[in-house]
């Protein structure tokens, strides 16, 4: 977004500590660049991920979560109820509505409850209408899907929160700078994923 955004509307609510203290860090800097005659610059890069993220569902951001859940979904679907629970070994338990989505209970495989065309099905919080943007957003759900390979259904959650509605960057300034990103989106999910599935089969007993 644009410098001159900043502080020209209310905060979205459930962002709003995390958005105070990134607006205290910038009027420091520009204090000090007022006081002290310094050229401090602040930089607010946009969503990171990328290889070693935490996949924890309960705790982690949106495009580990993303990548996580169509990977497990893809296993429900490939009838891999031990990779389902080799990953929850791995990367820490699977929440109860995610398993219900998966249309499979974890210590009883025989008692599976169909959700959508007996298949397993992808829970995404929110609406669906924020936009993001990544480092390392189009429709990044479908993006997702396709890098992991899963075939069946998605659905909004509407009792889950959107955040923000739009994130989107102005980064004309950090070019002239001589900052650009390398990794298109494509590729960094790409390399993101390998290196999910390289850390699930380094678990495998």
């Amino acid at each position: 977004m644009k410098e001159n955004y900043l502080l020209q509307g209310p905060l979205e609510y459930t962002n709003e500590p995390y958005a105070v203290a990134k607006i205290a860090g910038i009027k420091m800097c520009e204090s000090y660049n007022l006081q002290y005659d310094t050229n401090y610059l602040t930089v607010m890069p946009t969503n990171t991920y990328g290889p070693n993220d935490s996949y924890d569902l309960e705790n982690c951001h949106a495009l580990p979560a993303l990548i996580r859940k169509f990977h497990l979904a893809k296993l429900a679907s490939q009838d891999d109820w031990d990779g389902i629970q080799r990953d929850e070994l791995i990367f820490d338990k699977i929440p109860r509505d995610i398993k219900t989505d998966l249309s499979f209970e974890a210590s009883r495989p025989n008692t599976r409850n169909s959700i959508i065309n007996n298949k397993p099905t992808v829970r995404l919080w929110g609406s669906g209408n924020p936009q993001r943007e990544f480092i390392y957003s189009e429709d990044l759900a479908d993006m997702i899907k396709q890098v992991v390979g899963f075939e069946s259904n998605t659905i909004y959650d509407s009792t889950k929160p959107d955040g923000t509605m739009r994130k989107l960057l102005d980064v004309r300034k950090l070019n002239k700078l001589g900052w650009k990103s390398n990794v298109s989106l494509r590729d960094g999910l790409q390399k993101t994923y390998a290196n999910y599935l390289t850390k699930s089969s380094m678990g495998k007993v």
